[in-house]
């Protein structure tokens, strides 16, 4: 099964008009989810083929136009994978850049106990 999930992050801007009022404008960026050496496994063989060639072109076209691509790596603390681990990892087919925001996660939801809201891109 490939995921692919984009996400418009709050970008605060100000813009100087006639009630000189704060302006929000939201901002894409890329969230690449659990595409970490444990779970890769547990796709079918064709997915393990075919998704990191669409997750790398997504990553290709937000660099293009300097858009956030945001890591998101899941574990539990009871079960693991554990940080810093071979199987915590992204596999080296994916193009993600060690200065990408990086989020963990202990729960199904990315926003759930994370700082993904808050997130500097």
């Amino acid at each position: 099964m490939l995921v692919i999930a984009l996400f418009a992050m709050p970008a605060f801007t100000q813009e100087k008009g006639e009630n000189q009022s704060e302006k929000q404008s939201l901002k894409p960026a890329l969230l690449v989810i659990d595409v970490q050496n444990k779970y890769i496994p547990m796709m079918s063989e064709a997915d393990q083929k075919i998704a990191p060639e669409y997750i790398n072109g997504f990553i290709w076209l937000f660099r293009q136009y300097d858009l956030p691509v945001i890591r998101v790596y899941h574990t539990d603390p009871e079960w693991g994978p554990e940080p810093g681990s071979e199987d915590f990892a992204f596999p080296e087919s994916i193009n993600i850049e060690e200065s990408d925001p990086q989020v963990i996660k202990n729960y199904g939801n990315a926003f759930t106990k994370t700082n993904l809201d808050s997130t500097d891109c």
